[in-house]
């Protein structure tokens, strides 16, 4: 026998039990069979119940959805129809209502929980035990079959007007007519004996060996065994408007459909629940948890919740990269909603697209927006890249290596123009030189903190332009390297340069081309900025 069985959240009548709204999955905790990783995508459904392993919910249009565990035909045995409005599921086993209030049972019938299904119709509500299974009819009255080992079935109470009910492992709870409860079935840790008296009980749910009662002030009543604390550190305010029960853990939801959770945790089955508002049900299993919850757009950022999730954003975060540009328009947009740099050009999205200010948040409700310690402000919300192109001017060097510091704007003391592929290409000439005469650099409005390697001045009849931007230079006569020169803190240099040779034909235009830098302990070669380069005989 497996170790669990599960409830789902029973309500009152069919009418009530598909939802106006479409709903959404969520899972989260143990994943042994595919109960979180298999659960089912999208929107649309109306109910949601669990197993041991196993779960099913009820879509929109009446027919089932199913995943887990399926060693018993629990899940592939089921209906492929539609008409469905409620379905419970067992330790290995599972049952449905169609629209003309009749049961279908599939999955392990070990105890003839299957095939000892009750005939007719007339039923508005089931759930599942571990290897026994119950239903409601409309004026109240319950049907109990199945294994009978610790009296689940035959102890059944046989008035009418029952109102909700729950099936734990090998124990069974329901709500009479004036509000009271009635246990009955496997009393080994008093969770029979325990139940509490009094009347105006509106919900009731049954996990492994305890039981739970929701009052019509939204208290709740726990009771059984208190394993992993699963009664004591039941919550002791009001106002909660549902419960439910796993193996060894439980949750509740309070009025605005936020999930309180407690008991055992060893596969994050309570502490990873969603800490986002507007569920609207709650199913529980041996190890995992599920819910079902509104596609409402928590925190307005475009997105509704349900596909942050499934993007892997934050519903409670306006901006989830802290790049300055919401969740809704990165993902219409195209840039990545978890990614600050979307095309790794150096420069944040948001930066790149002019951005000087990120997203409030809204402290009051929870909702997180751009982190300032992490967004870059545009310092020209003129100057313009284009966020998913490395190279914006297609000069052949990205737009964070153009705009140095990142900024945003193009910094014409030592950046070269992200927009502009006219300073990509590096070449200086100068012209009407004296042979065995010595040069004087000065460079101004380098780099700063760069370094310029050593390179070639170079004769010859000058530059053609080749594709790229670049310009292709004709080698005839290498002059001298130069030494190499390190750019102080204002991107300036003063110091003699190389000799021009005596071969060099006077009035020859002598090029120093590929005048370029070192980063700062960067072994990578990166094309300097264009720089001034005045050059005076000595």
């Amino acid at each position: 026998m497996k170790s669990i069985c599960l409830t789902g959240l029973l309500l009152a009548g069919f009418a009530t039990e598909i939802p106006a709204q479409h709903h959404a999955v969520v899972a989260w905790g143990g994943d042994q069979n595919g109960e979180v990783s298999t659960a089912p995508d999208g929107n649309g459904f109306a109910f949601i119940t669990s197993g041991d392993l196993h779960g099913f919910a009820i879509r929109f249009d009446g027919s089932l959805a199913g995943w887990g565990d399926d060693s018993f035909g629990q899940v592939s045995g089921s209906p492929k129809t539609g008409g469905f409005f409620h379905v419970g599921a067992g330790s290995a086993h599972s049952l449905a209502l169609r629209a003309a209030s009749s049961l279908v049972s599939w999955g392990d019938d070990s105890a003839g929980q299957v095939s000892n299904q009750p005939g007719g119709g007339g039923f508005v509500a089931v759930a599942a035990g571990g290897n026994f299974s119950l239903a409601r009819r409309t004026n109240g009255t319950l049907l109990a079959w199945g294994d009978n080992s610790n009296g689940q079935v035959s102890g059944k109470p046989s008035a009418t007007g029952f109102t909700a009910m729950a099936a734990g492992r090998t124990h069974a709870i329901a709500i009479a007519a004036n509000g009271s409860l009635i246990s009955w079935g496997d009393n080994s840790f008093l969770q029979v004996t325990d139940t509490p008296i009094g009347t105006g009980f509106l919900e009731v749910a049954a996990g492994n060996n305890f039981s739970m009662a929701l009052a019509s002030d939204g208290h709740i009543e726990a009771w059984g065994k208190d394993s992993f604390g699963v009664i004591s550190s039941a919550p002791t305010a009001t106002g909660f408007i549902k419960i439910a029960a796993g193996s060894d853990h439980a949750f509740a939801l309070t009025s605005n459909g936020t999930l309180i959770g407690w008991g055992r945790d060893s596969w994050l089955q309570v502490s990873q629940a969603p800490g986002f508002p507007n569920h609207t049900q709650i199913a529980l299993g041996n190890t995992h948890s599920f819910a079902l919850f509104t596609p409402s757009d928590t925190d307005g950022d475009g997105l509704n919740d349900d596909v942050e999730i499934g993007l892997g954003s934050d519903p409670l975060d306006r901006d989830s990269d802290d790049d300055g540009i919401s969740d809704g328009a990165e993902n219409v947009g195209g840039t990545g909603i978890l990614i600050l740099d979307s095309d790794s050009d150096g420069l944040q999205d948001g930066t790149e697209m002019g951005l000087t200010v990120g997203l409030d948040g809204d402290s009051l409700n929870g909702i997180l927006g751009t982190d300032p310690a992490i967004f870059v402000a545009d310092s020209n919300d003129a100057s313009t890249t284009d966020p998913l192109n490395p190279d914006s001017d297609g000069g052949g060097i990205k737009d964070g290596t153009e705009d140095f510091n990142r900024n945003g704007d193009y910094d014409a003391k030592f950046e070269t123009d992200p927009n502009a592929t006219s300073d990509d290409a590096l070449g200086f000439y100068i012209g009407n030189l004296v042979p065995n005469r010595n040069l004087q650099f000065e460079v101004r409005n380098g780099r700063k903190f760069a370094t310029l390697i050593p390179a070639y001045s170079l004769a010859g009849p000058g530059p053609t332009p080749i594709a790229g931007g670049f310009l292709d230079i004709y080698l005839s006569q290498p002059i001298q390297q130069l030494s190499a020169l390190t750019l102080d803190q204002n991107g300036n240099l003063s110091a003699p340069g190389p000799l021009v040779p005596g071969t060099t034909p006077i009035g020859l235009t002598v090029w120093f081309h590929a005048l370029e830098v070192y980063l700062p302990g960067n072994p990578a070669l990166r094309v300097s900025n264009a720089i001034e380069l005045n050059v005076s005989e000595n």
